[in-house]
């Protein structure tokens, strides 16, 4: 039975059975509301089934805030570049996200589909929480946090770990979890013979709309590159690089796929996003500055 409730948790169902999971780990001091309004955002396809998770930390005592109590995954006892923290209890968090995911993959849910995000103190337990569970997982975001368990999760780490998809974001105006401490994630990874996707905004301790929508055109997975005999195109008028056609996945699923490679034999096909996993940048051209309305100060968003 599970051990999680309302109370415990924010829980946001797709329309269909679900198929795929997102759990969310929010930051020191806030709770499971604080991520939700991003799904919009992420504009995932109206038919997708995926189901999200926002987990509240509990109340604990916090060192280093004068050991007021809020909402945190540990306690935090020193906040200089090796940020000291109750290991233990981090663990112990850990172990609680781990007992979750084990509930989606009980209620039918594959381990591969499930994908763990965290920022701040909520990245820290994502990274340990990921990097140690004995399955495969989706995929790993790592949002303005650091590693304070590296040495545990070298130690623990299991194969099924090796091939996980990863993408960390830092700010780097972030004075809170100073880019250093990302950087060093990103070493530590590395020492693991772990790769990721590295991206950085010019933000403080935050997430922003461009971080957002950058998540959603997903991680890259290689496991949605596959080889297609060439035989299958005969219908095709013309075969070239960058064409994108629908085809049907294991499952009987319609998926839009693009050719990357054309062999004598063999036709490589992508289904990931054009977009993912890569780093994007724009230039913007602002046009005319107005006054904002009472009515957008009020409400804190513009008005189109």
């Amino acid at each position: 039975m599970s051990q999680e409730t309302d109370e415990t948790l924010v829980r946001v169902e797709p329309d269909t059975t679900p198929e795929a999971c997102v759990i969310w780990l929010h930051g020191l001091g806030a709770d499971g509301f604080d991520f939700k309004p991003i799904i919009p955002y992420l504009k995932l396809p109206k038919t997708s089934a995926v189901r999200f998770l926002f987990p509240h930390a509990e109340v604990m005592p916090v060192t280093v805030n004068g050991g007021a109590p809020m909402p945190a995954w540990y306690d935090i006892l020193e906040m200089n570049v090796g940020r000291k923290v109750d290991k233990p209890a981090l663990i112990a968090s850990s172990e609680r996200i781990k007992r979750l995911i084990d509930e989606q993959v009980a209620e039918g849910i594959p381990a591969d589909k499930i994908i763990l995000a965290g920022f701040s103190q909520g990245g820290a337990v994502a990274y340990h929480t990921a990097l140690t569970y004995p399955e495969p997982l989706a995929g790993l975001i790592a949002l303005s946090t650091y590693m304070a368990t590296a040495d545990e999760i070298k130690e623990q780490r299991p194969s099924a770990a090796h091939a996980l998809p990863i993408w960390v974001g830092h700010g780097t105006k972030d004075d809170v979890v100073q880019l250093t401490l990302g950087e060093q994630a990103m070493v530590a990874l590395n020492e693991m013979n772990l790769s990721a996707s590295w991206t950085t905004y010019p933000m403080g301790h935050e997430v922003i709309m461009e971080e957002i929508e950058a998540l959603g055109y997903g991680l890259r997975d290689e496991d949605k590159v596959s080889l297609v005999e060439r035989a299958s195109f005969a219908d095709f008028a013309a075969l070239d690089v960058g064409m994108m056609y629908q085809m049907e996945d294991e499952n009987g699923d319609t998926q839009l796929v693009s050719i990357t490679q054309i062999d004598d034999n063999d036709v490589t096909v992508d289904a990931n996003h054009p977009f993912a996993g890569l780093e994007l940048n724009f230039d913007v051209e602002i046009m005319d500055i107005r006054e904002a309305t009472e009515d957008e100060l009020s409400a804190g968003r513009i008005e189109l």
